[in-house]
């Protein structure tokens, strides 16, 4: 008994199911699906993410430089100099380079001119050019460019995503009457 009122209720119960409709796609989420995965809204951001990495290559212009070099001359087991420099230099936003520097040298045959304290030779300054980068250097020329080019990204991003809304709209409506009309 129970079996049979188990069956009767499984048939009527599935064929319940099988008579209602299945729910239709919303807009809304269609339109969550077209902005996550079409291949269009997908470029468009990767087009995005390229104008900010340009701004992030310009900003390393910015960046501190670190240099050294060593200059060392040896005949015949005998050294005739080793010149030693190691330093760090700094561009700031303002177009000014401060550096500092260390340097030192020695030997038999040093120059007389590259001579330095034994115990070495630390320096500090800063290096500004007059009239040509005072209002508009290198760095900062790149860094507006690249500015510029990530704003630019950011407008063909929107237009791409618009025109892909437009046209996803559109279809997505179409389908509905058709969808309606069946």
């Amino acid at each position: 008994m129970k079996t049979g009122l188990l069956i009767l209720f499984g048939v009527v119960f599935s064929g319940s199911l099988l008579a209602q409709e299945r729910p239709q796609l919303s807009f809304e989420e269609y339109m969550i699906w077209v902005e996550e995965y079409h291949p269009i809204a997908i470029q468009a951001d990767l087009n995005l993410r390229l104008g900010q990495m340009e701004v992030r290559k310009a900003r390393g212009g910015f960046d501190p430089m670190l240099f050294g070099n060593l200059d060392k001359k040896e005949f015949e087991q005998s050294t005739y100099f080793e010149k030693s420099e190691a330093g760090v230099v700094v561009p700031t936003w303002m177009g000014v380079e401060l550096t500092g520097t260390f340097e030192q040298n020695n030997g038999v045959y040093l120059n007389s001119e590259s001579a330095v304290p034994s115990n070495g030779l630390l320096s500090a300054g800063a290096a500004m050019n007059l009239g040509q980068g005072l209002i508009l250097d290198n760095r900062r020329a790149t860094l507006q460019k690249a500015q510029l080019y990530e704003q630019a990204t950011e407008v063909e991003r929107l237009n791409f995503r618009n025109e892909l809304k437009l046209e996803a709209t559109s279809a997505y409506w179409k389908w509905a009457a058709a969808y309606e009309n069946k």
